[in-house]
């Protein structure tokens, strides 16, 4: 059973790195920089608010090609939204979503 669910954008806490470049406020702590990834909103849904929360950031800083790969099936399920409007989907999330397809 799902009860909690977190969202995470990188569209707002923006701030400048120069006078060229905006980048949001998640550290990669590889790099100690700025995180980059092509995904603009994530969506976790699972048991525990804090997993969430956590997996909501991992599964956006993953960008698309690996946003879903640390879910772990019957657990989490996600949603994510990439720079061009692209909404992709974990599996089993479409249990969730009540009218159309998306």
């Amino acid at each position: 059973m799902r009860e909690a669910v977190r969202h995470h954008a990188a569209l707002r806490h923006h701030h400048d790195v120069d006078a060229a470049q905006s980048a949001h406020h998640l550290i990669d702590p590889a790099t100690g920089r700025p995180s980059e990834t092509d995904l603009v909103f994530s969506t976790v849904l699972t048991a525990r608010t804090w997993e969430a929360e956590v997996m909501a950031k991992a599964v956006l800083l993953r960008g698309s090609d690996r946003a879903f790969d640390l879910l772990v099936p019957g657990r989490h399920v996600a949603l994510t939204v990439d720079r061009d409007g692209v909404v992709s989907t974990s599996e089993g999330f479409e249990a969730f979503v009540t009218s159309g397809p998306l």
